[in-house]
């Protein structure tokens, strides 16, 4: 009696065995990529377009944030002013009771001064503390109108609290 695997022993059963190795080897690595997200089939409903066609991407020139906007949708639906980068100041040392008294400063000082801006972005590399001490700081923001800012902060070494001075910024 001969013991020896037909497919292993001529030529071309080795070549059937290499190509249905490549095949399960494209098989799970074709699972894992659909794991991790990155390859998606049949995700789109018929007759809606893609996430690719509907969202936009845009770099904030003063912020330097990404911007995802979706086609075909007005902005600021609810009249709310956008913010952008803003939420930095909270990275940059900010607690939340300060940063949401920060937040509502802005809007309410935003909307009573230049009622037609629909955005303000954080200057990207503005902000900065102003004392040893840390705890007056300063930034600026831009509306989307184009006039600059001049934020200060004083915390006076409290965590909750927070003066809050803004002014239009000089180009000295």
């Amino acid at each position: 009696m001969n013991n020896e695997n037909l497919l292993t022993s001529t030529k071309r059963g080795r070549v059937i065995l290499i190509i249905g190795g490549l095949f399960v080897v494209a098989i799970i690595v074709l699972l894992i990529l659909m794991g991790l997200g990155v390859i998606k089939i049949g995700d789109d409903k018929p007759g809606l377009p893609s996430d690719d066609e509907r969202i936009t991407t845009e770099v904030d020139p003063v912020s330097g944030e990404t911007i995802r906007k979706v086609k075909q949708e007005t902005e600021n639906k609810d009249g709310k002013l956008l913010m952008i980068g803003i939420y930095q100041l909270k990275k940059m040392g900010l607690m939340a009771d300060q940063y949401s008294k920060l937040v509502n400063t802005l809007a309410q000082y935003v909307s009573k001064n230049c009622p037609n801006a629909k955005q303000i972005s954080y200057k990207k590399d503005s902000y900065k503390y102003t004392n040893t001490k840390r705890t007056t700081m300063y930034f600026m923001f831009v509306t989307n109108e184009g006039e600059s800012f001049d934020v200060n902060m004083d915390t006076k070494g409290s965590i909750k609290d927070i003066d809050i001075v803004i002014t239009k910024h000089e180009d000295k």
